[in-house]
């Protein structure tokens, strides 16, 4: 019906035309009929009537020949713009990022095709102007950043002209550059301040004039200018005060350091428990300054005044504690039953240093019966009843061990008269490690010092029985005795042992 209606239409304005210009003819046809009966009538000459009628042609044919330019015109302009309309509508969807427009409905070129595309610019002219105004905004800002950085605008930008896709990607790409470099250059900025102002402080050193213009600027003011140049020179004042403070830190690392190995030196000659030593191994800035070495001094003085005060007691304690160790280092050994094969008279060596260790003992607690003082204690105990209770504690361990073997021994009795079988649960702790005799010593709550070391390796020796003895050692064969340091694992030396 649609389609029929159309065809309709068209046919009445075709009759509609051919009305007009059948009812001109005729008029003209009738006035002309009319002009001629009026000249016969007043027996006009042929020239007269030639010279009339030539004049009203050539005013009929301006007009028609004005009439067929002007809709010549508009026959132009109904392709132009269609061209147009369409490049213009295309041009705002890509921006847009929408889809080439399509007619669905006109045919290509004509004046309905014109008016079509006409709604669409109009319907899209929001839109677009609100797109033009972000690309405005964006290039503004764009020219803000360039300014701030003291970079020059590389982008191509039209006034009141819709960029086109490639350009707008790049334009946005820009200045997401361009924030992220002012962005560094900020953080650039504040972490040089920052370290600056710190090191300063450490060193107790007021910044100079120059230093207190570039620190104090303002770099978020929109006037200011954080070009390369200007961080350049943050820059060489951090590396200039970054040379004055390593060597002011050389300094006080060495005063630092050589006070401390005197501190601990001393802590270790008076048996001071670790929880009771508060100054660390390692110099901090932030936390070290001139009164800290000051302390330091103060605590040398203090237990150096102890030690010389007590001396026989702390160094009977010391000398106690290194044969026990040795001691628990025999039992170890004693325990392998790797010793027992006498390969390279190992069995005569740990007897021997168990011999020499229980001599130390003896002499060492009879001196701290003698020299012991109820002011100098450990967590309590003074250093004669610290000595018994590691023996004591030793003797408990060792008596837990042995009731632990013949429960054992009890269930696995009871198993094979039930089942045939050993039980397969052991009743046994865990074999536990030697500990750090200072840590038993000094630390109430820590493992204790009466665990043993483990001896001689429990691997079987390859080979024939007649071979030589290889490289295997027992734990404490190559070590002297009294050269052990008893407030540090046996793989670390004090300087304090160093010394001696």
């Amino acid at each position: 019906m649609e389609g029929d209606n159309g065809e309709i239409k068209a046919y009445r304005r075709r009759l509609s035309v051919v009305d007009k210009s059948a009812q001109i003819i005729k008029y003209f046809n009738d006035s002309m009929s009319k002009l001629a009966t009026m000249w016969d009538e007043i027996e006009m000459s042929q020239e007269m009537r030639l010279h009339r009628t030539a004049k009203f042609y050539e005013t009929m044919k301006d007009i028609i020949d004005f009439m067929v330019s002007e809709e010549t015109c508009n026959y132009n302009d109904v392709f132009k713009d269609s061209d147009i309309f369409l490049s213009e509508i295309n041009e705002t969807r890509a921006a847009l990022g929408m889809e080439p427009y399509e007619v669905k409905n006109g045919k290509p070129n004509t004046i309905e095709y014109c008016r079509l595309l006409k709604k669409e610019i109009e319907r899209l002219e929001v839109e677009r102007k609100e797109l033009m105004d972000r690309q405005q905004e964006a290039y503004g800002t764009l020219l803000n950043l360039c300014f701030k950085l003291n970079m020059t605008v590389d982008i191509k930008f039209a006034e009141g002209k819709l960029q086109g896709p490639s350009d707008w990607n790049e334009m946005q790409q820009k200045l997401q550059d361009m924030e992220g470099l002012l962005e560094s250059r900020f953080a650039e900025f504040s972490f040089a301040k920052e370290e600056i102002l710190k090191m300063k402080r450490w060193m107790k050193k007021p910044c100079s004039v120059e230093e207190v213009g570039i620190l104090e600027t303002d770099i978020t003011d929109e006037k200011f200018i954080i070009s390369q140049e200007f961080l350049e020179q943050v820059h060489f004042h951090l590396e200039e005060t970054k040379v004055d403070y390593e060597e002011w830190k050389e300094q006080r690392v060495t005063a630092f350091n050589d006070a401390v190995a005197e501190l601990r030196q001393i802590y270790e000659k008076c048996s001071v428990p670790e929880y009771e030593r508060m100054f660390p191994n390692d110099f901090d800035p932030e936390f070290t300054d001139d009164k800290s070495l000051e302390r330091i001094q103060d605590q040398i003085e203090e237990y150096n005044s102890k030690y010389n005060n007590f001396k026989e007691l702390y160094d009977a304690f010391y000398n106690w504690m290194t044969a026990w160790n040795d001691h628990l280092i025999v039992e170890a050994d004693l325990a392998n039953p790797d010793v027992y094969k006498n390969r390279g008279g190992c069995m005569q060596q740990v007897l021997t240093r168990q011999k020499d260790a229980e001599r130390r003992l003896k002499l060492y607690i009879k001196k701290l019966e003698v020299n012991d003082d109820p002011g100098i204690k450990i967590g309590g105990l003074t250093l004669f009843e610290k000595a018994n209770r590691i023996i004591e504690d030793d003797k408990k361990h060792r008596e837990e061990e042995k009731r632990l073997k013949i429960e054992q021994r009890k269930e696995n009795l009871k198993r094979e008269a039930i089942y045939g079988i050993n039980s397969p649960r052991s009743l046994r702790r865990p074999k536990q490690t030697l500990s750090m005799a200072r840590g038993s010593l000094f630390n109430d709550t820590g493992i204790s010092i009466i665990t043993p070391l483990q001896g001689c390796a429990s691997e079987r020796i390859h080979g024939p029985k007649t071979s030589s003895p290889k490289s295997k050692r027992l734990s404490g064969v190559t070590s002297s005795p009294l050269r052990r340091d008893p407030f540090k694992t046996p793989k670390k030396t004090t300087q304090f042992h160093k010394k001696k």
